[in-house]
């Protein structure tokens, strides 16, 4: 279905042919993390530290998508991201703020996971955030959330943790 997308669009901005093709297949690789990209010292540091060209790939295309390609793109990311991710996020946090459970909930799985609970607690649900556009665009607004309207001081010290974890693959 993406290729073919990227063959439509190809079509419109007038590339017939093998352009075409390479194109469309560029925008296939595009559409999601690319687990194929790495370089020499890449590959070999994927074979000593698990999950390292992934997390190196996935920090790119964040990167890439929010602040490359042409204006449109990039605000059409930042919107979905925004739409997507952080008002889930704010709603989520402006429905759980005050009770107990979710502020005994530890900084990690708040920063890594939308809890939601029905019952005051007795059950949480933890729906797993998306991984680096997760924690940009949902953890850290909650976490200014927590320091301004809780008076947390350590929130933000958590969510730089977390930032660290997430971009340090070892």
């Amino acid at each position: 279905a993406v290729y073919e997308r990227g063959g439509a669009k190809a079509a419109k901005l007038g590339l017939t042919g093998e352009a075409a093709r390479l194109y469309a297949m560029n925008q296939a690789r595009e559409s999601s993390i690319d687990f194929g990209r790495s370089g020499v010292v890449g590959a070999s540091l994927n074979r000593m530290i698990p999950f390292f060209n992934a997390n190196v790939q996935g920090l790119d295309k964040v990167y890439r998508t929010l602040f490359r390609g042409t204006k449109s793109e990039r605000a059409a990311a930042w919107m979905r991201a925004s739409y997507l991710v952080t008002l889930p996020s704010i709603l989520l946090w402006l429905s759980h703020r005050d009770e107990e459970w979710y502020q005994k909930s530890p900084g990690w799985l708040k920063n890594s996971c939308w809890l939601i609970s029905v019952d005051g607690g007795k059950n949480v649900w933890a729906i797993p955030k998306p991984f680096e556009i997760g924690m940009l665009f949902g953890s850290l607004p909650e976490r200014f959330l927590d320091h301004m309207y809780l008076n947390d001081r350590k929130a933000m010290d958590e969510w730089a943790k977390s930032v660290y974890a997430m971009i340090n693959p070892v």
